[in-house]
C-alpha cells in the first residue's frame, strides 16, 4: 500500500520482524518504506503505525520525549473513539 505524508509517498508493508514491531527509513531515501510487524493486532498495531508515520513527518523528533508518548496518547484516543482496522 502507499500513502503519502507532507507530499512524499511511502510504501507500506506488513511482513514479520525480529528486532523491533516497526521502522521508517530516512525521509530523504529513495524508495521510502514504512514496515510494521505484521503479527501485531488491535491497539498496538495503530500504535506502532502512528509512530513510524510521526517518524516520517519529523525524523529529528526525539524518540523517548515526543515519539512514544505522542504515539501511545493517540492511538489510545483513536481506540476509544472505536477506530479499527477493516479486515
Amino acid at each position: 500500500m502507499r500513502i503519502k505524508l507532507l507530499g512524499k509517498v511511502w510504501t507500506l508493508i506488513r511482513k514479520p520482524l525480529v528486532a523491533a514491531d516497526g521502522y521508517c527509513d530516512h525521509p530523504q531515501t529513495q524508495a521510502k518504506k514504512i514496515v510494521i510487524d505484521s503479527r501485531l493486532k488491535d491497539r498496538r498495531e495503530l500504535e506502532v503505525l502512528i509512530h513510524e508515520m510521526l517518524h516520517a513527518v519529523d525524523w529529528h523528533k526525539d524518540e523517548h520525549s515526543f515519539i512514544e508518548p505522542v504515539a501511545e496518547d493517540v492511538a489510545r484516543a483513536l481506540w476509544r473513539l472505536g477506530y479499527r482496522r477493516e479486515k
